[in-house]
């Protein structure tokens, strides 16, 4: 698939720090090695965290924006009261080159570990595909149903490898232009710990946080 081949490239990691860096955000190495304290809690992980544009969910970024677009919206049934609506563009976004949001985690930190990661989504048209991924070995867990009205959660589970050299946890939809999900409430956390607490907590504990325990993210567009 051409989105593989993309992020397994050795030019993907420079391609989104310049991307960070153009949405002044700082993926310090710092900041990202704090993960493995937050990892439970995903920044921004229910779409909450006050945005100047709510096309650039605070957090987040985006891969293959030319099959795809990204805004927070206000949805019944999110958790916190809002969600990320994805809406593929004109050709639709499909398998080979999806439009994504995505995360980095801190693979260091968690070589070796299995991870639970998830989220809440509701369709309309599109499917939506789970994806946490390094170039050492991936899971993913879809969510086929294109006509839920109301939020479902769907959660996979993955081993990190002990040689993984990057680490991502992606939302991607899937599907024909005109469609569109929302997810709410995504998470990865090390197996075995407590489910991360609900959004409007998560969204007290990120800001109390936020001196050493918040994970460096990105800027989608």
């Amino acid at each position: 698939h051409a989105f593989h081949r993309e992020i397994k490239s050795d030019a993907f990691p420079y391609a989104i720090v310049d991307l960070l860096r153009r949405h002044h955000v700082d993926l310090g190495y710092e900041r990202v090695s704090t993960l493995h304290r937050a990892i439970k809690v995903l920044r921004n992980r229910s779409f909450d965290e006050p945005a100047s544009d709510p096309e650039e969910p605070p957090g987040w970024g985006s891969q293959s924006s030319s099959h795809g677009t990204a805004k927070v919206v206000s949805r019944a049934g999110a958790v916190g009261g809002s969600a990320v609506e994805l809406a593929p563009k004109k050709g639709g976004s499909k398998d080979q080159e999806p439009f994504t949001l995505y995360q980095i985690l801190d693979h260091a930190k968690l070589r070796g570990k299995k991870l639970e990661f998830g989220a809440r989504i509701a369709t309309d048209g599109a499917g939506v595909n789970l994806v946490v991924w390094s170039p050492e070995g991936m899971a993913n867990e879809l969510m086929s149903e294109t006509d839920q009205a109301d939020f479902v959660e769907k959660r996979g589970s993955f081993r990190v490898p002990n040689d993984a050299s990057l680490l991502t946890f992606g939302v991607q939809v899937l599907g024909p232009a005109g469609s569109r999900v929302w997810v709410d409430d995504a998470f990865v956390k090390i197996a075995g710990t407590p489910d991360p607490a609900p959004a409007a907590a998560a969204g007290s504990a990120s800001s109390a946080g936020a001196s050493g325990s918040s994970s460096g993210g990105q800027s989608a567009k």
